[in-house]
């Protein structure tokens, strides 16, 4: 028998039931189906019914079929959700990597209090590594940046943005005693006193001068006073110095004070100063600049601390305000000294960075910023929601360079644009800087600027930031640029910024400041001496300056327009010029006929006494009787002279015909 017919004979009991463990399906295709040739039971009544062979297949065929349907429903719901599942895998495994990170931080930061407070590690601490050791409060500032290029696999650098500030006094180390006399310190710079004083200086200049003392005072409390504290009593509140050295540093923390630095007015108490210097001339390896702006600082404390002393031997108020009342201090006059030897230094003394791996030109620097235009152009007729404040942000970034190409100014000028104050529209709709006293660096000496007006071709871009895109970088602040956080921009996050922008583009390393370097240098070879000063007015700088700090040309470039013109005063004695044989007049005009010829240059006719001449040159020979020119010559000029107009007619009649063709034969040949 076939198959088919003894399957059919036998009893085939069959039960299908499918349940989805991972999934949320589960279902029971059917359950004890039998199928019998003689008297199959129908589920439902369970009477007895007879049914064709082929109707049972197509049933159970139709079973299985819808079967295989929710079966491939279900994997489908399964793997549906395992692509929830694994987008959530890695958004955990991302909120982990950041948590570590900020634990990792925390950890180093828990680090570096262990080292402040070991006074065995503070010395090490600082030469632990190549390039010392970077505290964690530091880390926000490191930047990781790759190079964008065809070679830019291999190419990766690290670098810091921050300055060195890690032997600077921390705010945890500042007890309350010495934070009280660093107000006072700061309040005394800042405020007009009725009694006189050194003068008052901006806000920007006394924090630069308060941070050089609280790196002064760290370097007193970390680095000098661990060998020194049981040889000298720099500190107030030291008595026991049969303490541990952790104890010892708490007392020296909690004892530090101002006249820690200059004990008093005479010029001995420059001897830590002197010491200071040393360490960041040899340790640090500081340029003479930086020596000077310590020194400046360190004057500045020694006017506070001892304006007592001033006053009790000056009139009341006459002489303070002057600088030479602050001659009769010692410590004065000795600070002084070092600051002017550290100045002579800065003269001579060569550039600390290679200014080769932030150098451009100034052609490169505004290629950049029609790069950044057109990325910008790009990404605007793309934009989503999504994407807006990515859009916001590469119009502000190509604002900012925009304006430093306009007016070359200090990055505080790009910081502090405020719409209405400092940023305003003109009547004609463009955009200008506007700039009173206080609010640029020198604004001191030059007083009110004025108006620095943006290219025309800005104002669209302009409108469109401050109109429609900036509100999508959610500001915290009034000023016009902030972060893509919010906040506003400082002279770390500006930089930062400025200098990823530059390498990403051109893989140069350049800052906003060294922009006046580049447009100084750009601009002083090419004008005159007039615009040379004008240049210096519109960047708030004197001539003197422009030519001593910010002129960056090399000394070969500098004498090249002194070498070329005395190489034109002398190039007529020295060259060698072969010498040439004279022609007399006859050999250069058959020369010139010649070389006429050659070029088929039609020949001058004659005039009305050369056609007579030759006519009767026969005739004047023998009336004179000699072949000599010059006897003929004066014969020819007397008869021509005696002729009358009738007689001379058809000489010049035949010279009018023959100049009449060379008109038109040159008429061809210029032709």
């Amino acid at each position: 028998l076939p198959i088919s017919a003894l399957l059919l004979r036998s009893h085939l009991r069959t039960d299908f039931a499918f349940s989805c463990q991972q999934g949320s399906l589960s279902c029971d295709v059917g359950a004890s189906t039998r199928l019998n040739t003689a008297a199959p039971c129908h589920p439902s009544s369970g009477t007895v019914e007879r049914r064709p062979l082929q109707e049972q297949m197509q049933q159970l065929l139709d079973d299985w079929t819808q079967h295989f349907e929710q079966c491939e429903l279900a994997d489908g719901q399964i793997e549906k959700q395992h692509r929830a599942d694994n987008r959530k895998l890695r958004a955990a495994k991302r909120e982990y990597a950041e948590a570590k990170s900020q634990v990792d931080d925390m950890l180093g930061e828990y680090q570096a209090a262990l080292q402040r407070h070991s006074t065995s590690s503070v010395r090490a601490s600082w030469l632990a590594t190549p390039d010392g050791i970077v505290s964690a409060e530091r880390r926000r500032h490191d930047h990781t940046l790759t190079r964008q290029g065809p070679n830019a696999s291999a190419v990766r650098v690290r670098f810091n943005l921050a300055n060195r500030t890690e032997y600077s006094l921390k705010p945890v180390d500042t007890n309350e005693v010495l934070q009280q006399e660093l107000d006072d310190f700061f309040v005394w710079m800042t405020t007009q006193s009725f009694q006189g004083g050194d003068g008052t200086v901006r806000d920007v200049t006394a924090n630069g001068i308060m941070r050089s003392v609280r790196k002064a005072l760290g370097w007193l409390l970390y680095i000098q006073a661990p060998g020194s504290l049981h040889s000298t009593s720099l500190f107030s509140s030291r008595s026991d110095t049969s303490t541990s050295g952790d104890d010892a540093l708490s007392k020296s923390r909690h004892g530090l004070r101002l006249r820690s630095l200059l004990p008093s007015s005479r010029p001995e108490s420059a001897q830590l100063v002197f010491e200071l210097l040393r360490w960041m001339r040899l340790q640090r390896r500081v340029s003479p600049h930086a020596e000077s702006v310590a020194l400046k600082a360190m004057t500045k404390l020694a006017k506070y601390l001892f304006k007592s002393e001033v006053m009790s031997n000056t009139t009341f108020g006459a002489e303070l305000s002057h600088r030479k009342a602050f001659d009769k201090l010692g410590i004065v006059r000795q600070l002084r000294e070092l600051q002017c030897d550290a100045k002579a230094r800065v003269k001579t003394a060569g550039p600390t960075a290679d200014i080769s791996k932030k150098w451009v030109d100034w052609h490169t620097f505004l290629q950049c910023v029609e790069r950044l235009r057109q990325e910008y152009e790009a990404l605007r007729f793309e934009c989503s929601e999504e994407s807006a404040s990515e859009v916001a942000v590469r119009l502000q970034t190509y604002l900012i360079f925009a304006v430093f190409a306009n007016v070359p100014d200090r990055q505080r000028t790009v910081r502090e644009l405020e719409v209405g104050r400092t940023f305003i529209r003109q009547a004609d709709g463009t955009w200008a800087i506007k700039h009173g006293a206080d609010d640029y660096k020198t604004g001191g000496s030059y007083g009110e600027r004025p108006l620095l007006p943006m290219e025309s071709g800005l104002t669209p871009y302009i409108d469109d930031f401050v109109d429609r895109w900036r509100e999508h970088l959610q500001p915290q602040t009034q000023l016009l640029f902030c972060t893509p956080t919010g906040k506003p921009f400082d002279t770390i996050s500006l930089r930062a910024m400025f200098v990823k922008v530059m390498y990403r583009l051109t893989g140069q390393m350049t800052n906003p400041h060294l922009l006046r370097n580049i447009a100084v240098t750009h601009y002083i070879g090419r004008s005159t001496t007039k615009q040379r000063e004008s240049l210096a007015l519109l960047m708030a700088h004197s001539p003197k300056m422009q030519k001593d700090i910010y002129d960056k040309r090399s000394k070969e470039e500098k004498i090249l327009p002194a070498l070329t013109f005395l190489q034109k005063l002398v190039e007529p004695a020295l060259v060698y010029k072969r010498p040439s044989k004279k022609l007399s007049k006859a050999a250069v005009r058959a020369k010139q006929r010649q070389r006429d010829a050659e070029l088929g240059k039609p020949v001058q006719p004659a005039s009305a006494y050369m056609i007579w001449l030759s006519a009767n040159r026969a005739s004047l020979q023998a009336e004179v009787g000699a072949s000599n020119i010059c006897a003929i010559s004066v014969a020819a000029g007397k008869r021509w002279k005696a002729m009358t107009s009738d007689d001379k007619l058809p000489y010049e009649t035949r010279a009018a015909e023959k100049k009449a063709v060379y008109a038109w034969q040159m008429q061809i040949f210029k032709a």
